[in-house]
């Protein structure tokens, strides 16, 4: 009888052991899943502070409009606050079908090829160095109100036509985007500058293209310093 006794209260134990588990398991999960989950809200600097990795593209409105055939300027990585910039050429046809790190790669030897392009070719001593994270900065200025952002900026390493490795390039945030532009199988959105000659656009997935809204950020938003005139 001690020995069923025993027996009994073993299992008891184990039971409740895994029960444990399988708890803390499941809200690991959970944890993980919303750390990753696709954002139907997006603001600019407010998202660059997630865990997710997301790519953006600074790509060029040209002749025939934002489309297929529309210049890939840059890709973007940001991830946890930070920006990693490839400078591109290529068209956005050339992401269809393509996950994230099928991008990235592309974006890689891209910019490998626009350093021998746009340095190398001015400089014949100059030697390729891979982009970095750097930390994203911000700078914004409010309108009337000083409660909303009209307009935002932040600066990225890129390769121009120059004898060095890198120099800052500013990218402007003007207009969200009404609306997300269906691209062969991908669906865009993001932002225009004030001249609309370029855009700052990610992809949303096809069961969120409609729910998604594109805002400025708020000028308490963590990454933005408020630039105001005085």
């Amino acid at each position: 009888m001690k020995t069923n006794l025993l027996k009994g209260l073993s299992v008891l134990f184990l039971g409740v052991v895994l029960a444990g588990c399988s708890a803390s398991g499941s809200s690991d999960k959970s944890g993980s899943k919303k750390a990753t989950q696709e954002p139907t809200k997006i603001e600019f600097a407010k998202n660059a502070q997630s865990s997710r990795q997301q790519l953006w593209y600074r790509v060029r409105n040209d002749e025939d409009g934002f489309g297929k055939s529309s210049t890939v300027d840059d890709v973007y990585v940001i991830k946890n606050g930070k920006i990693t910039t490839y400078t591109t050429n290529f068209d956005l046809s050339d992401l269809d079908k393509k996950e994230d790190n099928q991008i990235v790669d592309l974006a890689k030897k891209e910019d490998k090829k626009m350093f021998k392009r746009l340095v190398k070719s001015e400089n014949p001593e100059a030697t390729y160095s891979e982009p970095k994270p750097e930390k994203l900065k911000l700078s914004a200025v409010t309108d009337n109100s000083g409660n909303n952002i009209s307009s935002e900026q932040f600066d990225m390493h890129d390769i121009t036509y120059s004898e060095v490795n890198r120099t800052y390039t500013s990218v402007e945030l003007e207009a969200p985007l009404q609306n997300t532009f269906p691209i062969l199988s991908k669906y865009y959105t993001g932002y225009t500058n004030e001249d609309n000659d370029e855009y700052l656009v990610t992809t949303v997935s096809k069961k969120n293209h409609e729910k998604v809204t594109v805002s400025m950020d708020k000028p308490s938003t963590k990454g933005i310093k408020v630039d105001d005139d005085d």
